[in-house]
């Protein structure tokens, strides 16, 4: 919302944003004007591609839309300057990639709705704004818990136990996934682990003896030499280990499960439209990635011997470890 239109709501509409009523903003803005959207992404390729998706998706709709850059977050002098470029664009929406651009802007924009996208483990991050200040909404990083599970036992129906590696900051998520494997018949075992202590994660990871690993995206816990020594670890041990980046696949990875920028930033404007039209549901003011990649390394599969189920491998499916 622009912040000239701030000052003329009344108490009783920053009440119903505070507890969460997805008010229209056509009821708000000037209906003769075009909604306007300011998406700010950061200098990754992946933000840049979710942003033009998301942009492409507007303008279809009629939206005024304009993408700004935030290089670095953690720089004061970029981000004032991309503040004031909002302010003089005075947008609806604003809608922000990546987990460090939205932790940074949402508590600097209280009276302008913003919508994140391509944030991990949201069941982990609280976005928290002062009472009356104009709501946040958003789409994930990741599939929803029920989803990433059931990816594993499309390609290896057996599956019985899976391991999760977290730390602090994905001890919700890994919870999460322990609830949604109960109805699939699946035991999520969590094992706490960190960088400083990978090694002995591994020797736990060891004796639980699981039929898979589950990688969250969890800094605390991977880095390029924690990663490695999971992957060596899973080939040994005849473990498959499920990635959630395709670079990680093609690294030795058995599979993985993971967003695709097109379809994650066609899914976060239809967010933002149904926001701004007032048809949002409630329960989805925070979205699941709903239609993520799915990616599997045959070379991987044949090395710990466990083929993929016939049925996993369609055309929607990458295969690595080949050629390519």
């Amino acid at each position: 919302m622009r912040p000239s239109s701030v000052s003329q709501l009344s108490a009783g509409l920053l009440l119903l944003w505070n507890v969460g009523t997805l008010s229209s903003l056509a009821q708000i803005a000037n209906p003769s004007q075009p909604p306007r959207v300011a998406v700010v992404r950061g200098s990754l390729p992946t933000y840049r591609q979710i942003a033009e998706a998301v942009e492409s998706s507007l303008r279809e709709h009629r939206c005024e839309c304009r993408i700004l850059e935030l290089v670095d977050a953690r720089d004061a002098q970029q981000v004032r300057a991309v503040l004031t470029r909002i302010e003089q664009l005075q947008p609806d929406v604003v809608v922000t990639t990546g987990q460090r651009t939205t932790a940074v802007l949402i508590p600097r924009l209280p009276h302008v709705p913003v919508v994140f996208t391509a944030v991990p483990n949201i069941a982990d991050t609280a976005f928290r704004r002062g009472p009356g200040a104009a709501p946040v909404l958003g789409v994930s990083a990741d599939a929803a818990p029920h989803q990433r599970l059931n990816a594993i036992l499309e390609t290896l129906p057996k599956t019985r136990r899976v391991a999760v590696l977290y730390s602090t900051q994905t001890k919700r998520t890994t919870e999460s996934l322990v609830e949604a494997g109960a109805p699939l018949h699946v035991q999520v075992v969590g094992i706490e682990a960190g960088k400083d202590r990978f090694p002995v994660a591994l020797q736990a990871l060891e004796s639980a003896r699981v039929d898979g690993v589950l990688m969250l995206l969890d800094p605390a816990v991977y880095n390029a030499h924690t990663i490695r020594a999971l992957l060596l670890w899973g080939a040994r041990h005849r473990v498959p280990v499920f990635a959630f980046c395709r670079n990680i696949v093609k690294a030795g990875a058995y599979g993985g499960q993971f967003f695709d920028a097109q379809r994650l930033g066609r899914q976060t404007a239809e967010l933002v439209m149904d926001f701004l039209q007032g048809t949002l549901p409630l329960d989805e003011r925070t979205q699941y990635a709903r239609d993520p990649a799915m990616a599997l390394n045959r070379h991987t599969a044949e090395i710990i011997a466990l083929p993929f189920a016939p049925h996993a491998v369609g055309p929607d499916v990458e295969i690595l470890g080949g050629m390519e």
